[in-house]
C-alpha cells in the first residue's frame, strides 16, 4: 500500500509539472503582450471608425451625451470638462478680450433660456440676477450678455436674426418650443407648423452660423406629476418638438444641444416649484458645458479636452520620429537581409545580455556584427513605435478621455482587489538576508500599484490618504539609497563609473523620450528626477574619500564606521543647510543649464523645492540603514543567513510591536493633522517611522520573511516604468483624465487599459535592459564617449528651448 500510494504521488508530481509547463507555455508575458498589441490594433481600427463618423468634433461628444457619475458629477462621452469657478470664467473673458476678441453672448427663447442666462450671470457676478435683468455688461473683459425673449419661431424671430446677422456676437444660444401648448387633437399640425417655422428661420440661422458660435438647445423634459397640462406641453410632444427640431437643423451643420436634456433627466425637478422650471443643480451643469464649449480652446486646461484643439506639434518632436522611423527602416532591412540573403538562413542564437558587450574586436564576425546590429535596431523601433502609441494616446483626439472622479468606494474596491490578489500569490524566496531582493521588489510593487489606485481615483482630495502616499514614495527612495549603498559597499568601487552611469541610464531613458516626444520638461516626470538626483547624492556620498566598504571593514571596522559616519553626517548637514537657504537652494538648481532639468513650465522652482524637501532625508536614512546591517553583520550582531527568526521569539515579538506602533503612530498623525501644509512640513522628520517599523515588522519573523508575493514583487521590478508610462497610455492629458477605449462601461475599459499599460510598460523595462550595454559598455572610455555623444545631442535642443538663456 505504501509502495502504491508513493506512486500515485509521483505521478501526481509529474502530472501537475506537466501541467504547469503547459500552461507557462501559453500563459506568460509575452503571449500576454502580444494579446496588448492585437487589443490595441483592434481598439485603433474602432476608434478609427468612431473618428470617422464624429469628424474628431469633440464639441459634438460635449453636446450629445454624458452620464453622472460619482457624486453628482457629469461627464461628457468622450472628452473631459473643465469645472469652471468664477475665476476661471473671468480668467477666459480676459484672456479673449486681452487678445482683441469681444465676448458678445446672446442667450434667446422662453422663461427656460431667461433661467440658463440667470445662471451664466450668477457664476461670473457672484450674485443671482433679477427677475427683470436681461443683460450684464463689463467693460474689462468686454462681455456683453443679453437675454432676448422670443418664445416662437416665428416672423419676430426671424426678423431679430436677421438684424442678428449684420453685427454677429460670439455665440447665440436659441432655444423654444415648451410653451406650445395645444389639444390632443391639435399635436400632429403643431409639430408640422413648427418644422415649418424653423426651416423658414433656416436661412438666417444658416448665415449666423458661418459668422458666430450658434446652439440651438433642446427642450429639456418636465415634470409630468406637477406640470399644469392646460398650460404647458407633455414630454411626449416635447420630444417630437425636439425630433422636428433635428429634422430641420442636423443637415444644416448647425450645432445642436442635447446632453442637457440628459442632465434634466438625471437631476430631476428637486426645488422646481411648478415642474417645468429647472432645478438650480442642472442649470449650474448647463453652464458648466456652456463654458466648456466657449473657453476650453483659449484656456486649454489640461482637464478640459472638450472643444479643445491639440497642440501643435513641434520641430523637435518631428525629428524625434525620424530618428525612431530611420532605425525602423534598418530593422526592418536586416529582417529581410537575415531570411533571403544569409547563408545560415538567418539563424541566430538568442541573444542574452552578456553577448551584447562582444559587438566588436578583431575576432568577431560580420555575422556577430549584424546580428547586434539587428537587435539594436529591433529594440529602437519597438520603442519608437511603444512612444508613437504613448503620443497618440495624450496629445490627439483619437482616443477618447474622462475626467477623474473620487468616491470613497472608486478608491477602496480597486484597492482591496489589488491586495487580495497580492496575498494570493505567494511563494518562498531563496533569500534569507534582511531586507533582501524578493522583500524588496515586494515593497516597490505594493507602493506602486497602491500610487496608481490614488492617481487613478484622484483621491489627493483626502488628506489621510495623501500622506500614506506620501509613505509610498518616501518608501522607494529609502529602498533605492538602502539597495544602491548594499550594492557599493558589498562589491567595491571597481567600475562605479559604468555602474553608475548604467542606473542613470536605466532611470532615464524611458523621460528623455518622452519629453521629446510629449514636448513636456524634463521636471514635470518628478520622481525619475527626483530619484535620480538622490542616487547621483548616494554615488557621490559612497565614492568620496575616504572610500570605505566591506573590504575595508574587515580590517579596519572603527576607520570604516568613522569615515562612514562623517561622510553621512557631511551630506545629511549639507542637505540641511540647503533646505533652510532658499538662496542657496535656487542657486545650485537654477543656475544656468541645469535648471532646465528641475524648473517646470510654469513654475520656476516651488515644485521642484517642494519635490526635494519632502524627501530629503528618505534616501540617506536607506544608505543609513545599509551601512548599519552590513556592520551588524560583521560584530555578529545580527545573523540572517538563515530561514529563522532574527531575534529569540519575545525580542521579536516586542520589535514587531514597536514596529506597529510606529505604523500606527503616522496613521494617526495624518488623521488629525489639520492641512497639508503642517503635514508636509512634519513628514520628512516623521516618515522614517513607518518605513522602519514596516521593515522590521516584514523582517524579523522568518516565516514572514521567507515568503513573499510574487505578484507584487513583479510590479515592484517595474515600478518606475509604471510610474511614468501612467502619463500617457492608462491615465490620460498629462494625468489630469482617464484613457478611454471601451466607451460607457467604466469596468471593462479599466481593466483593458490597465492589461495594454502594464503589458507596455513591461516591454520598455526589457527594452531598457537590452539598450543598456549598447549606451554603457562595460569599457568607461567608451561608455564616456558615448556620454558626450548624448551630450553633445542635447545641446541644440538646449538651445531651441531656451536651456542657455541667463537673462
Amino acid at each position: 500500500l505504501t509502495s502504491g500510494r508513493r506512486q500515485m504521488e509521483l505521478s501526481s508530481q509529474r502530472f501537475n509539472s506537466l501541467a504547469t509547463k503547459e500552461i507557462s507555455q501559453i500563459v506568460n508575458v509575452e503571449n500576454a503582450k502580444r494579446l496588448a498589441l492585437l487589443l490595441m490594433v483592434c481598439f485603433s481600427a474602432y476608434h478609427g471608425v468612431l473618428l470617422l463618423k464624429s469628424g474628431g468634433d469633440t464639441c459634438k461628444w460635449l453636446l450629445s451625451e454624458g452620464r453622472f457619475q460619482g457624486y453628482s458629477t457629469w461627464q461628457p462621452s468622450g472628452c473631459m470638462a473643465h469645472k469652471y469657478s468664477r475665476q476661471d470664467l473671468s480668467m477666459c473673458l480676459n484672456y479673449i478680450a486681452y487678445w482683441g476678441g469681444q465676448n458678445s453672448i446672446y442667450f434667446v427663447g422662453d422663461s427656460r433660456m431667461r433661467a440658463l442666462f440667470s445662471a451664466f450671470v450668477e457664476l461670473l457676478s457672484g450674485s443671482p440676477a433679477g427677475p427683470q435683468r436681461t443683460e450684464l455688461q463689463s467693460a474689462p473683459t468686454k462681455l456683453r450678455a443679453v437675454f432676448k425673449r422670443y418664445p416662437r419661431t416665428d416672423a419676430d424671430l426671424r426678423s431679430f436674426l436677421a438684424a442678428l446677422n449684420r453685427a454677429p456676437p460670439q455665440l447665440v444660444v436659441l432655444g423654444h418650443g415648451l410653451y406650445q401648448a395645444a389639444n390632443a387633437s391639435m399635436l400632429d399640425s403643431l409639430v408640422r407648423q413648427f418644422g415649418a417655422n424653423l426651416s423658414a428661420a433656416l436661412p438666417q440661422l444658416v448665415a449666423l452660423r458661418d459668422r458666430s458660435k450658434l446652439l440651438w438647445k433642446l427642450q429639456d423634459p418636465v415634470d409630468e406629476l406637477a406640470v399644469n397640462a392646460s398650460r404647458y406641453a407633455s414630454n411626449g410632444l416635447i420630444n417630437r418638438l425636439n425630433e422636428a427640431a433635428r429634422r430641420v437643423l442636423d443637415p444644416s451643420g448647425i450645432s445642436v444641444w442635447s446632453s442637457s436634456r440628459l442632465i434634466a433627466e438625471g437631476v430631476g425637478f428637486f426645488n422646481s416649484s411648478d415642474g417645468v422650471s429647472l432645478s438650480p443643480l442642472a442649470l449650474n451643469w448647463d453652464v458648466q458645458v456652456l463654458a466648456n464649449f466657449y473657453c476650453n480652446n483659449h484656456m486649454k486646461y489640461s482637464d478640459g479636452t472638450c472643444c479643445s484643439v491639440p497642440e501643435p506639434v513641434t520641430i523637435s518632436q518631428l525629428l524625434t520620429f525620424a530618428f525612431f522611423a530611420c532605425w525602423a527602416v534598418v530593422a526592418g532591412l536586416l529582417c529581410l537581409f537575415n531570411a533571403f540573403v544569409r547563408k545560415d538562413g538567418g539563424r541566430r542564437l538568442k541573444p542574452t545580455y552578456a553577448m551584447t558587450h562582444q559587438r566588436t574586436g578583431s575576432d568577431a564576425s560580420p555575422f556577430s556584427v549584424i546580428d547586434s546590429l539587428h537587435e539594436l535596431a529591433c529594440a529602437l523601433a519597438k520603442l519608437g513605435l511603444v512612444l508613437g502609441y504613448f503620443f497618440v494616446c495624450d496629445r490627439t483626439s483619437f482616443f477618447m478621455k474622462e475626467n477623474k472622479t473620487f468616491t470613497a468606494l472608486n478608491f477602496v474596491i480597486p484597492l482591496l482587489y489589488v491586495l487580495v490578489l497580492g496575498l494570493f500569490f505567494t511563494d518562498n524566496s531563496q533569500y534569507t538576508q534582511l531586507l533582501h531582493r524578493d522583500v524588496t521588489d515586494e515593497w516597490k510593487g505594493v507602493a506602486q500599484l497602491i500610487i496608481l489606485v490614488y492617481h487613478m481615483t484622484s483621491a489627493s482630495q483626502v488628506l489621510p490618504v495623501y500622506m500614506h502616499i506620501r509613505v509610498c514614495v518616501s518608501s522607494y527612495l529609502f529602498l533605492s539609497g538602502f539597495g544602491h549603498m548594499t550594492y557599493f559597499w558589498s562589491r567595491g568601487f571597481k567600475g562605479c563609473l559604468v555602474r553608475g552611469l548604467r542606473v542613470l541610464f536605466r532611470m532615464n531613458v524611458l523621460v528623455v523620450c518622452l519629453c521629446l516626444v510629449m514636448n513636456r520638461p524634463y521636471q514635470f516626470y518628478y520622481f525619475v528626477p527626483l530619484v535620480s538626483h538622490w542616487f547621483l547624492v548616494t554615488f557621490f556620498m559612497a565614492v568620496a574619500w575616504p572610500r570605505v566598504c566591506q573590504a575595508t571593514l574587515d580590517r579596519r571596522p572603527g576607520f570604516t564606521l568613522a569615515a562612514a559616519a562623517a561622510k553621512l553626517g557631511v551630506v545629511v548637514l549639507l542637505v540641511s543647510l540647503l533646505y533652510a537657504s532658499e538662496y542657496a537652494f535656487s542657486k545650485l538648481f537654477l543656475s544656468g543649464p541645469a535648471r532646465s532639468l528641475f524648473v517646470a513650465s510654469e513654475d520656476r522652482s516651488r515644485e521642484w523645492r517642494f519635490r526635494w524637501s519632502l524627501d530629503r532625508y528618505s534616501s540617506l536614512a536607506g544608505a543609513a540603514a545599509a551601512i548599519c546591517i552590513q556592520a551588524a553583520r560583521h560584530f555578529r550582531l545580527l545573523d540572517d543567513s538563515h530561514q529563522g527568526d532574527l531575534a529569540g521569539r519575545g525580542v521579536a515579538a516586542g520589535l514587531s510591536l514597536v514596529g506597529l506602533l510606529a505604523c500606527l503612530s503616522y496613521t494617526a498623525f495624518a488623521v488629525l493633522c489639520p492641512s497639508k501644509q503642517d503635514c508636509n512640513s512634519v513628514h520628512p522628520l516623521l516618515v522614517v517611522l513607518p518605513i522602519l517599523g514596516y521593515a522590521c515588522v516584514r523582517n524579523v519573523w522568518g516565516s514572514l520573511r521567507q515568503r513573499y508575493s510574487v505578484f507584487f514583487a513583479w510590479f515592484g521590478r517595474i515600478a518606475l516604468e509604471l510610474f511614468i508610462a501612467q502619463y500617457h497610455v492608462w491615465l490620460s492629458n498629462d494625468t489630469s483624465g482617464l484613457l478611454v477605449l471601451i466607451p460607457s462601461n467604466y469596468v471593462l475599459n479599466l481593466i483593458t487599459t490597465s492589461f495594454i499599460f502594464v503589458c507596455l510598460a513591461h516591454e520598455v523595462h526589457s527594452i531598457t535592459r537590452l539598450l543598456t550595454p549598447y549606451a554603457v559598455p562595460d569599457d568607461w572610455r567608451l561608455a564616456m564617449r558615448n556620454l558626450l555623444i548624448f551630450c553633445a545631442v542635447l545641446v541644440p535642443i538646449g538651445v531651441t528651448h531656451g536651456a542657455f538663456s541667463f537673462s
